[in-house]
């Protein structure tokens, strides 16, 4: 209902009401001299027709400018209300609540109740979605230079209305400690921003980052590979004790049989046999001493190992190797 108002029923407003300078304020700008009183009201009516049909068309900045325009020619409700309509679409809240409240009390003023019933309900449901900011500053921060989006304001506790977007706040202490947010605000929100100021004596950050947890070190399990590894070298000079054993043994027999039927023909393959065998017994006697000491010497690395003392993650080196006689271990235990 209103809305129709809006265009074709202010107009018949302006047709009537501007008339007189009871009903309507009349203001010329930039005059020599004294002007006829139609001329800002007709200057008006044409704005304000444009205005609605920018309004009507989508361009809401351009009805915006022309209201403006035929404000300061002419005052009245619909005028007042028709700018705020403007100024909510745009998301204006706070002027659009305040040019409602205008609205209505300039209607209530000339007795226009049905504009000043509208207007107040307009205001009151923009209101609600204003969004609202409370600043706390700390104890101690009297003086302190607030500003909220580059507009000096006061440390109060009453919240500070501001429109829907982004917002940003800025202080600084008397000793130049500062303060810096930015933030956006929702229609109908609430929000408090608790100011802290940076402290200027705060010692520089280190260049290297501080781990904030302190890592545990897990040991690793002990390795059975060196107790393995030197375990298979006596095995294996074992075999060999036992070989070369087994292969004295045989040359020794053969020489007894040999020498029991001495003839000058076998005496050279009786001393061949002797010699063999007193050699392959030296190393069989060698083999045996090196698989008793290595052998030893695994059983230690696997005691160490069970007890959790022995070698932890890779096995060290280690090596066996027959050698002329016997066998040469060596490496790292």
């Amino acid at each position: 209902m209103f809305q129709k108002m809006r265009g074709r029923g202010f107009l018949l407003a302006v047709a009537v009401g501007l008339a007189s300078a009871a009903e309507v304020t009349a203001r010329v700008a930039h005059a020599e001299g004294p002007a006829p009183q139609e001329a800002p009201i007709d200057e008006a009516r044409r704005l304000f027709r444009e205005a609605v049909e920018r309004e009507d068309a989508g361009d809401l900045a351009g009805a915006l400018a022309l209201y403006e325009r035929a404000r300061l020619l002419a005052v009245s409700p619909q005028l007042l209300y028709n700018l705020a309509s403007v100024e909510e679409r745009l998301d204006h809240l706070v002027r659009a609540r305040d040019l409602f409240e205008a609205a209505a009390a300039e209607a209530a003023a000339r007795a226009n109740e049905d504009v000043a019933r509208e207007a107040s309900s307009r205001a009151e449901h923009v209101a609600q979605r204003i969004p609202r900011v409370r600043l706390r500053l700390p104890p101690g921060s009297a003086g302190a230079v607030v500003t909220l989006d580059s507009v000096p304001v006061d440390a109060e506790p009453d919240p500070r209305s501001v429109d829907p977007g982004e917002h940003r706040v800025f202080a600084r202490a008397l000793d130049g400690a500062s303060f810096e947010l930015a933030f956006t605000a929702a229609a109908g929100e609430e929000r408090i921003i608790e100011v802290v100021f940076a402290r200027r004596d705060a010692p520089e950050p280190p260049n290297s980052p501080v781990p904030t947890l302190l890592e545990k070190r897990v040991p690793a399990k002990p390795s059975y590979a060196p107790a393995a590894i030197v375990g298979t070298g006596a095995v294996v000079l074992a075999g060999l004790a036992a070989a070369t054993f087994a292969a004295g043994r045989a040359k020794k027999e053969l020489y007894v049989e040999r020498n029991d039927a001495p003839t000058a023909a076998n005496l050279s393959e009786r001393e061949e046999l002797k010699a063999a065998g007193e050699s392959l017994y030296t190393a069989s006697t060698v083999f045996g001493v090196g698989a008793v000491v290595v052998g030893g010497t695994a059983v230690y690395l696997l005691v160490r190992t069970v007890s959790g003392r022995g070698t932890r993650g890779a096995a060290r080196a280690l090596w066996v190797m027959p050698a002329f006689g016997g066998a040469a271990v060596g490496g790292t235990l």
